[in-house]
């Protein structure tokens, strides 16, 4: 069923890959503009800057793995070491990594790790030369997006790099979302936010100014002031909007 449209998002909550977001490109068109690939994979999905880094000490490997992932479609940046690819402004980076499991002075675990703690939005393709379940269980519970053992055949490589590259772009999708939200929230006035609040959690208008100390008319006007200001036209959607105004709030503090 197609969700219905209003004032100022061109769709509802749910974008095409099905999570929660705002004002996201594959919201503001409609069906029969979107042609190609599902999202997240499609085109108007894409973010500026996504590449794949690879980090692997091997050069042979390496640059096998530059051309298999050239091959595929997307911009490749190769690291020998860990140091080098620390020396990357990490935060910042679009796409996904690819990382070999043994490295010169500290395993793969050990530096997915780190990456998580610097970029948790950067999906992860685990790489090894040894074929272990043990290894790929630990790998998978770390978090990976995949495992994959080399010699890497094309297709596999194809498959990883698709969930991973999609599942990068729907957490960046979802992060650049709730900012947003957290910029809209701006244009409350406190009294407003706390009405918002009250709403979220499924108070109605006489309960809200029961608790508020105020007549039900200033809390009507209130209550049309922010869902003029957030741009919906349900409590459902301003729930959400509320929820993720929150979460917003909490990265920040």
């Amino acid at each position: 069923m197609r969700p219905k449209e209003n004032a100022r998002w061109g769709y509802t909550l749910e974008t095409r890959c099905g999570i929660e977001a705002f004002n996201r490109p594959c919201q503001a068109i409609g069906d029969a503009t979107l042609v190609g690939l599902p999202c997240p994979q499609n085109e108007i999905c894409r973010i500026a800057g996504e590449t794949v880094y690879i980090l692997d000490d091997d050069p042979v490997i390496l640059e096998e793995l530059r051309e298999l992932v050239e091959w595929c479609g997307y911009t490749v940046k190769c690291f020998s070491s860990p140091l080098e690819f620390q020396r990357e402004s990490v935060a910042s980076l679009q796409g996904c990594v690819m990382l070999d499991v043994e490295l010169p002075g500290v395993d793969g675990i050990e530096m997915h790790a780190w990456l998580r703690s610097v970029a948790p939005n950067l999906p992860v393709i685990f790489l090894s030369g040894v074929s272990s379940i043990e290894t790929a269980v630990s790998c998978m519970r770390a978090g990976a997006v995949e495992f994959l053992v080399k010699p890497i055949k094309q297709g596999d490589l194809r498959r990883a790099l698709t969930a991973a590259i999609g599942a990068g772009r729907m957490k960046t999708c979802r992060r650049e979302s709730v900012e947003e939200v957290g910029r809209m929230v701006q244009a409350l006035t406190p009294a407003e936010w706390r009405v918002a609040e009250l709403i979220a959690q499924g108070y109605v208008t006489k309960q809200i100014a029961n608790l508020l100390d105020r007549s039900e008319n200033t809390t009507k006007i209130h209550r049309f002031r922010i869902f003029n200001k957030l741009g919906v036209t349900s409590s459902a959607q301003l729930v959400k909007i509320v929820e993720m105004a929150k979460s917003a709030r909490a990265q920040t503090d």
